[in-house]
């Protein structure tokens, strides 16, 4: 059976299934744009596992439950609510698009599509998860799980992240569209490519639609353009403490942690046995990031010594709080050692 010749049958097989299974994530509990609208920028780059089970998305709500908390908040402000999350941008991007909301509708989403997808840091997919999620408005979406959805039920082998390609994903999420029910359609079509049309095991014997799929080769889609190779990178920095207080850098304007603290990056000697050394990764990055203590560090303009007491309230990127919690503990032993 042809998808597009069929819609009512796979839009009805879609709904039943996603009424059964369906989870209860807690922005499907509630109608408020803000709160969808925070869920659907956490999720574009972070697990639902992550955004749930660390408490980001109630911790975040907690500090900013409405547009009018975040648009007036500092810099600082968001982002150390952001912390953990990576990806800084977003949280800027959310507090511009909130900030739009009350200097232009008065603190009230508008509840049309083009205005909210002229809203700054809203795209086309936020967009229409607003609009559908928040407001029932007929209209599509494709995120990752839906264009690989696509791919798979109409045999598609042109790259899906081309111009092409999404043009032709966003023209099918259109065609395919339940008008009566966007909400919970759009939603189904996300979790039914999270939980049963996997990317590297597609659950096809499962699936509620497999009888309109027309892939012989699921394995093989969606086809994409070759990631970028992993980079090997070193990332040298410093650890100074002197009177209950540790030397702190803040990250460069326009860097992907810009207004972040880390600590300061400075170049040492390579056989120098460093107090503390991790591996993490980043975009396509794999760092080896190396800590050397010293007791002469060279003090800049974006440098600033901070209390002990006072690290947990400042945003720092998880890879440097990690490395600050652990040398701390280590002072500490010292200490008591000594």
């Amino acid at each position: 059976m042809h998808v597009l010749r069929q819609k009512e049958g796979f839009r009805e097989s879609l709904l039943t299934w996603f009424e059964s299974e369906k989870e209860a994530f807690p922005w499907r509990q509630t109608k408020d744009p803000w709160a969808i609208l925070v869920s659907e920028v956490m999720l574009q780059q972070t697990q639902v596992a992550t955004v749930l089970n660390k408490g980001f998305y109630t911790s975040f709500l907690e500090k900013f439950p409405d547009v009018y908390t975040i648009a007036k908040a500092s810099e600082q402000e968001i982002l150390k609510a952001w912390e953990g999350l990576g990806y800084y941008r977003r949280v800027r991007n959310l507090q511009k698009t909130a900030q739009a909301v009350v200097a232009q509708y008065d603190g009230v989403f508008p509840v049309d599509h083009a205005a909210l997808k002229d809203l700054p840091g809203v795209g086309p997919y936020t967009a229409g998860a607003v609009g559908s999620f928040a407001f029932g408005l007929p209209v599509e979406l494709v995120d990752a799980n839906v264009a690989r959805l696509f791919s798979r039920l109409f045999d598609y082998h042109e790259y899906v992240d081309g111009s092409k390609g999404l043009k032709q994903l966003w023209q099918w999420a259109a065609d395919l569209l339940d008008e009566k029910s966007p909400a919970a359609y759009n939603s189904a079509l996300m979790e039914l490519g999270q939980k049963v049309c996997k990317n590297r095991s597609p659950q096809c014997m499962l699936c509620p639609v497999r009888a309109y799929c027309a892939t012989e080769t699921p394995e093989l889609l969606p086809k994409k353009k070759l990631k970028k190779k992993t980079v090997m990178k070193l990332e040298q920095c410093i650890w100074a403490v002197k009177g209950g207080r540790v030397l702190l850098e803040q990250q460069e304007q326009g860097g992907r942690r810009e207004g972040m603290w880390a600590l300061p990056v400075a170049k040492v000697d390579k056989r120098r046995k460093p107090v503390y050394r991790a591996n993490y990764a980043i975009t396509h990055y794999k760092v080896d990031l190396c800590v050397y203590a010293t007791s002469e560090p060279e003090e800049k303009n974006n440098n600033r010594w901070v209390a002990f007491e006072e690290l947990d309230q400042i945003p720092m990127p998880s890879p440097f709080r990690k490395a600050v919690e652990a040398l701390l503990l280590r002072e500490d032993k010292d200490k008591k050692n000594g």
